[in-house]
């Protein structure tokens, strides 16, 4: 094995990955909102505060354009601010519009 890791330290690194996303807890995090309202960017520059190799994130303004991924389908904003959801296996928890409940709930 010691030398397939040497030979390979890249490809070995990603199967440690591969295989750490595959053991942990899986979450997900849908926003929809205007990406040019700087309350939405604040929603993703929350989730880009800190790595999180196990997130799964998507994005989508509003209107959600036809063909959004499942994570992003029926997920509207609410009382026309940027929102967020974060899921755990695709359930989601309660729905967020500040940058402070959604750091709250990803941890």
């Amino acid at each position: 094995m010691t030398d397939l890791v040497t030979r390979y330290p890249t490809g070995f690194g990603r199967w440690l990955c591969a295989g750490d996303f595959d053991l942990a807890k899986e979450m997900q995090v849908a926003i929809v909102g205007d990406p040019a309202d700087k309350r939405t960017m604040e929603l993703v520059g929350e989730v880009r505060m800190a790595w999180r190799p196990n997130l799964v994130v998507a994005a989508s303004p509003t209107p959600l354009p036809p063909g959004v991924p499942d994570l992003l389908a029926d997920r509207p904003i609410v009382d026309g601010q940027p929102t967020a959801y974060v899921c755990e296996g695709f359930a989601c928890h309660q729905l967020v519009t500040r940058p402070e409940d959604l750091r709250e709930q990803l941890r």
